[in-house]
Order: structure tokens, then sequence, then C-alpha cells
């Protein structure tokens, strides 16, 4: 098939409001011939994959330590599950499926380790030297400049709307065009809400597997109140499962119809109408946010914050902490290759972001970083 014919097919599937495979939007920082089998934002899916912070994801917790239990989410059991959700709700929609892909896939790529916590103590470290730190523009950081596998620029040289869709903001930016661009394109924002039904699903079920909560607890809790009518089981081995099913699916189904309802009455037609439309396109119906607000809520007092994860996460923090205040006491433990000419604060923060939960024990534990760690954070 020539690349005419190629492009055209892919773009036979993309609603008027969808980002186009081929745009100012799919521009890179730095030249680089077409690839004839793939489109712009399947090769950033390639290049985010085959990173080296892609595949630490696998050794950063989600809520609860990995060696609680195989079975536990980790950063990238809930990458890949956001993934999936994004591309379920971009088909649905009419959006670029692959644009969504790319953006989930690098969207926890900055995450330090031992999850939130882990991110709350890094920019508390920073405070005080007027720096702060959020995972967002890590990875945007990771991909425009500390992953190096090309000779010829630095990063991943990602399209601009992968790399804008990473950064997670809905402040005014250029494009390489000079054109003016004041709100996310719709890709951006829907993959922000697959992220919530990914971690609220899947926390849920480890909550329950945890026996952290019930199910009889959330017999009559938010969005579990909401689908509970349709569960097969309640009891048993499978209703945990299937309680995780229904909540997806309910939330994806609630949100594409709130979606194509809106886009509707505001006539959206175009990206860049969506873009600049002051109303917010990408949301629940009023209920349904009600629900899903109420089952975060239940999840933060009876899960996040039960003793047994705060202990976890404090250990975490502690960690982050006292390697902080080495390394800054100590920059002679910063491995000589690792960013050398970037400022010491930048250097410090881009090397623990990259740790891994057992790399960072480790390194606090021994007076030099192991040399041949396989779990290594980059070095740039």
């Amino acid at each position: 098939m020539s690349r005419p014919a190629f492009t055209a097919r892919y773009a036979q599937l993309l609603a008027p409001y969808a980002v186009p495979h081929h745009s100012p939007l799919s521009a890179r920082p730095a030249p680089n011939p077409e690839d004839p089998q793939r489109l712009p934002f399947q090769r950033d899916r390639d290049r985010i994959v085959h990173s080296r912070a892609f595949r630490r994801l696998r050794g950063k917790m989600q809520v609860v330590a990995p060696d609680t239990g195989d079975h536990y989410r980790n950063r990238l059991t809930h990458t890949l599950e956001v993934t999936q959700i994004a591309r379920d709700l971009a088909r649905t929609l009419g959006l670029n499926e692959d644009l969504c892909e790319c953006i989930a896939l690098g969207h926890d790529l900055g995450h330090p380790p031992f999850g939130h916590a882990g991110e709350r103590a890094l920019d508390q470290s920073l405070r005080p030297h007027g720096h702060h730190f959020s995972h967002n523009s890590q990875s945007y950081r990771i991909v425009t400049q500390l992953e190096h596998p090309y000779p010829h620029w630095p990063g991943l040289n990602l399209t601009w709307a992968v790399a804008q869709g990473l950064r997670k903001h809905d402040t005014a930016f250029t494009l390489p065009d000079g054109t003016p661009v004041h709100r996310p394109h719709l890709e951006m924002l829907i993959v922000d809400y697959a992220d919530e039904i990914a971690y609220l699903a899947a926390d849920l079920e480890d909550a329950l597997r945890g026996r952290y909560l019930t199910l009889s607890a959330l017999q009559s809790v938010g969005v579990c109140a909401l689908v509970w009518p349709q569960l097969e089981f309640t009891t048993g081995p499978y209703a945990a499962l299937g309680l995780t099913r229904k909540v997806i699916g309910y939330l994806i189904a609630q949100l594409t119809a709130e979606v194509t309802a809106r886009l509707t009455t505001h006539g959206i037609s175009s990206v860049t109408a969506a873009q600049q439309c002051p109303n917010a396109l990408v949301g629940y119906p009023p209920a349904v946010q009600s629900a899903f607000t109420q089952t975060k809520s239940y999840l933060s007092q009876h899960y996040y914050h039960a003793p047994a994860v705060t202990a976890m996460t404090t250990h975490g923090q502690t960690i982050i902490t006292q390697i902080f205040d080495s390394l800054l006491h100590d920059p002679s433990r910063l491995p000589a290759s690792f960013a050398p000419h970037h400022p010491l604060l930048q250097r410090i923060t881009d090397y623990i972001a990259g740790m891994t939960d057992h790399f960072a024990t480790d390194f606090l534990a021994s007076a030099q970083p192991p040399a041949d760690k396989p779990n290594h954070p980059p070095r740039a």
C-alpha cells in the first residue's frame, strides 16, 4: 500500500475534531525522515515503549509495595491499563487512537519511586531550594532531554502533540509554525480521564484483594452503588473482578455519552474549535462526577490512608528524603557520566526520579550505587 493510501485509510477513522496524523501538531523538534510503514504517532509509541524509562516503570509501586504481593498493580501495569482505556475512549469518540496511546504510555515516565508519596517527598526536599517537582513535567523532561538513544539530538524527538500531552497543562503555548494554542487537544483530556478510570477501578480491586475494603461496605459507595445492581456476583472469588469490570464499563459509557453530547451542543467540528471552546468538553454528567468524587474520597480514607499503606508510604518518603540529603551533601555519589553539565539540584532530581523502589532502597543502604544494576536510572 502506498504512503498516501496508508495515511488516507487512517484518516477515514478520525472525526473532524480529532488531531490529524499529519499537521503542525505532528511536527518534531528535529527533522526526521518519515517512516514508510508507520505514521508519526505510531513511531512515537514505539520510541516510548523502547525507552529505558518505560522499562523501569515495572519497578515502581502504584499504591502498595511490589513485595506485598505479585498481583498488585505497579506503575507499569497501571500505565498499560490507562492505555487500553484511552484507546477505547478514542475509538468510540473518533479521536486519534494512536495519539491517545502515546500520551497514555508516557504519562508516568517521570514518576519517582514509592508512588505519590515519593513524589511529595522529592517536591518537599526541593522547596527550600526554590524548586518543585511534578512527575508530569519530569515525564516531559525525560522524553525531550534525558533519554538519549540517538546521536543527533537529545531525547526521543517526539511529535509536538505527544510531548505537550505529557505535560498535562492547559496554559498557552505556541506550535512550531507560530500558531498559538490556548487549550489542550481532546486526546490529551481523554487520557486524563482514562488515567482516573484506571486507577479508581484498579485501586478498588487491589484494596479488596488486600482486605482493606469489603464488598458489603462498597455497596453504598459512589460509583460502586451505581453499578451494584448489574453485578452477577456480590460474594465469592469473582465479585471483586466483576465490580472492577462494571466500574470501568460504566464510567467509559457515561464519559463517551457526555462528551458526545457536549461536542454536539457546542457545534465542535474541528481541532481548533475544540481548543478554543470556553466550555469544558470532556467530563461526566454531574451525578456521575459526584459519585466518582465520593468513591475517591472513600478510597483515600480507607485504603490510601490505612495504617499498613501509610507505613509503606512513610518509609518510601524517608528513603527519598535521605537520598536527596545524601547527594546534596556528597555529590560524588552521583555517577560522573550522569548529566555532568546540568546544575547539581537538577542532576539530583533526575537521578532520584529515575530510580526504582529497590534501587532507591539499595542506594541508600550502600556507600556506592551498584555499578551494573539493571534498574539503574538513565545516564544521559
